[in-house]
C-alpha cells in the first residue's frame, strides 16, 4: 500500500475522482496482493455505478437525442472505461481508462474522427468511405476487410494494424505510420501513400497499381507478388525489401533505393529505373 495516503476533499467531480483513482493506482507497487486487487475492484465498480447514475440524471434532465448528422469526434471523447474489470485479473491502469473501442461492421462514412485515440480499435469490416481519420492514433487497430476507400488517414498512426483485404481505393495515408503492419491483400488502387513509413510491413499481394509513393519508407518491407504496375516509386526507400514475383511494369523508381532489395522473378516491363540506387 502507498507510504503516505491521498488526501481527497470534501468536494469533487467525476474526473476528480477518476484522477485519484488513478493516483492511488500509481502508488501501489505491482504485482499486487489479493486484497489490493479486492480494494481497487470495489472502488472502480463504486465509480462507474456513480457515472452511470450521472448520466441518467443528465439523460433525463436535458433529454438528450442522437444528433442525426454524421459522427464528429474531437480529442480523447471516445475513451471509456472497462465496464466490468476481473478481479483475478485486473487491467493497468491504462487498460481501465482507455478501453479498446468496437466498430465491428459499423457504418461511420463520412465521419468525422481526426486527432483520436483509438489504439486496438476494431474496425472489422466497418465501412469508413470518406471518413476522415487523420492524425489519428489507431495503433494495433484491426481494419480487416475495413471499406475505407477515399478515407483520410493523413498523419495517423497505424503501427502494426491489421489491414489485410481492406478496401484503401483512393485513400489518402500521406506521412501515415505503418511500421509492421498488415497489408497482405488489400486493394491500394491509387491510394496516396506519400511519405508514408512502411518499414516491415506486410503488402503481401497487395494491389497498389497506380498508387503515388513518392518518398515512402519500405525498408524491409514484404511485397510479394504485389501489384505495383504503375506505381509511383520515386525517392522511395526500397532498401533489403522483397519484391519477388511482384509486378512493376510500367512504374516509376526515379532515384528510388533498391539496395539489398528482392527482385527475383520480378517483372519490370517498361519501369522508369533512372538513377535508382541499387
Amino acid at each position: 500500500m502507498p507510504n503516505a495516503p491521498l488526501a481527497i476533499s470534501s468536494q469533487f467531480d467525476d474526473s476528480d475522482l477518476m484522477c485519484y483513482f488513478q493516483a492511488l493506482y500509481l502508488q501501489l507497487k505491482p504485482p499486487l496482493s489479493q486484497t489490493s486487487r479486492e480494494i481497487l475492484y470495489q472502488l472502480y465498480s463504486t465509480l462507474l455505478e456513480v457515472q452511470k447514475l450521472d448520466e441518467v440524471k443528465a439523460h433525463q434532465e436535458h433529454e438528450i437525442k442522437r444528433p442525426q448528422q454524421p459522427l464528429t469526434l474531437q480529442g480523447n471523447d471516445f475513451i471509456f472505461p472497462y465496464s466490468d474489470p476481473m478481479k483475478e485479473n485486473l487491467p493497468a491502469i491504462g487498460d481501465f481508462l482507455h478501453k479498446p473501442k468496437n466498430f465491428s461492421q459499423c457504418d461511420l462514412s463520412h465521419s468525422v474522427l481526426t486527432q483520436h485515440t483509438l489504439r486496438h480499435a476494431d474496425l472489422w469490416q466497418a465501412t469508413l468511405f470518406r471518413t476522415d481519420l487523420s492524425y489519428s492514433d489507431l495503433f494495433h487497430a484491426n481494419l480487416w476487410k475495413a471499406k475505407a476507400s477515399q478515407a483520410n488517414f493523413s498523419h495517423a498512426a497505424l503501427n502494426y494494424a491489421n489491414m489485410s483485404i481492406a478496401d484503401f481505393v483512393e485513400a489518402n495515408l500521406s506521412h501515415t505510420q505503418l511500421q509492421h503492419a498488415c497489408l497482405s491483400g488489400a486493394n491500394l488502387k491509387h491510394a496516396t501513400l506519400q511519405y508514408a513509413d512502411l518499414r516491415y510491413a506486410d503488402l503481401t499481394h497487395c494491389n497498389l497499381t497506380k498508387a503515388d509513393l513518392t518518398g515512402a519508407n519500405l525498408q524491409g518491407a514484404i511485397l510479394f507478388a504485389a501489384d505495383l504496375s504503375h506505381a509511383n516509386f520515386t525517392e522511395a526507400n526500397l532498401m533489403g525489401t522483397n519484391l519477388s514475383n511482384a509486378n512493376l511494369s510500367q512504374a516509376n523508381l526515379h532515384n528510388a533505393v533498391l539496395t539489398n532489395a528482392n527482385l527475383a522473378n520480378a517483372t519490370l516491363c517498361r519501369s522508369n529505373l533512372t538513377t535508382a540506387i541499387f
